[in-house]
């Protein structure tokens, strides 16, 4: 389910004054979309996955960001990571890690694995992700470390595919939910009794926050299979920012994603694949959800 990517090819380990300084410039960027787009047609952006950021300082995360930003033409000026969502990121501190968040839970294992929010840090464009709820699902007491590693084991839904159309404003992300669900049961003996099919899922939205896009808002009534618990009628603000928190129970804490925002942490899928997603992304506050929006995000499950 990741790619365990060496750390020095994407984060420098060391970096001069001079470096530290171009990383985070005075001036300004915003994304090239609709009148604004540089790039036409469709754009089809690669994914990374999950890497462990222990130890990396804050500095050495946002220039890897930046390279990643600027990977594609959908960024004009330049990049400066959004202090509220990135400006409590500590240095050289632990990270929530797939098997610590999955497997294990609080205490001294939290931080093993490969960083959680990696796969949302190094895919900028990603700009609002689904992300399962799958805690319980493994056994901790009949994995091992060598099964943890196996390349498929099921940690969380990977995108499939990610594809721009910078001038309509828009963007689609797929899931392949039943490759997930084969996973599943194909590692059948390491996971808790029950047949479980996996529709819970949160949205991760502060790549859109960093990017522009203060307002969000899943538009359940353009949307087929999909449902949220907390559904507003009012476009929500995302707060969701990165942080050093304690609640990984790691001595000193751990950077992670906070804060729980019902009205995005508790959507489901109606049924099986297929399903769509639809969000819509504003800039500033709109009078009302049926404002046109800055920007059309849809995530398809397959």
């Amino acid at each position: 389910m990741f790619i365990d990517f060496e750390l020095t090819r994407l984060l420098p380990a060391t970096l001069s004054v001079l470096t530290v300084l171009s990383i985070m410039p005075a001036g300004a960027g915003q994304l090239s979309v609709g009148t604004n787009a540089t790039a036409k047609g469709e754009i089809n952006l690669s994914l990374v996955r999950a890497i462990s950021l222990n130890g990396r300082t804050r500095v050495e995360i946002i220039s890897a960001r930046r390279k990643a930003v600027a990977k594609y033409p959908l960024f004009s000026g330049t990049y400066s990571p959004s202090e509220p969502v990135f400006g409590l990121v500590e240095d050289k501190k632990p990270w929530w890690g797939y098997y610590g968040m999955y497997v294990y839970r609080q205490g001294l294992k939290s931080p093993l694995g490969p960083s959680k929010e990696s796969r949302f840090i190094f895919n900028p464009y990603l700009l609002v992700a689904a992300d399962p709820t799958v805690i319980g699902l493994i056994n901790p007491k009949k994995v091992t470390p060598e099964i943890l590693k196996t390349p498929d084991f099921p940690f969380v839904w990977e995108p499939k595919n990610l594809r721009w159309w910078p001038e309509q404003a828009r963007a689609e992300v797929t899931y392949d939910v039943s490759g997930f669900q084969k996973q599943v049961a194909k590692f059948k003996q390491y996971l808790k009794e029950g047949d479980y099919f996996i529709n819970k899922f949160s949205l991760i939205a502060y790549n859109a926050r960093d990017l522009g896009f203060n307002y969000i808002y899943p538009d359940i009534a353009r949307s087929n299979n999909v449902e949220n618990r907390y559904a507003e009628k009012t476009p929500i603000k995302i707060a969701q920012m990165i942080h050093c928190g304690g609640s990984c129970g790691f001595p000193g804490g751990c950077n992670n994603m906070s804060p729980l925002m019902p009205e995005l942490d508790f959507m489901r899928l109606t049924d099986k694949p297929p399903a769509t997603l639809v969000i819509s992304l504003w800039r500033d506050q709109p009078r009302s959800v049926t404002a046109k929006p800055d920007f059309t995000y849809t995530i398809k499950f397959e």
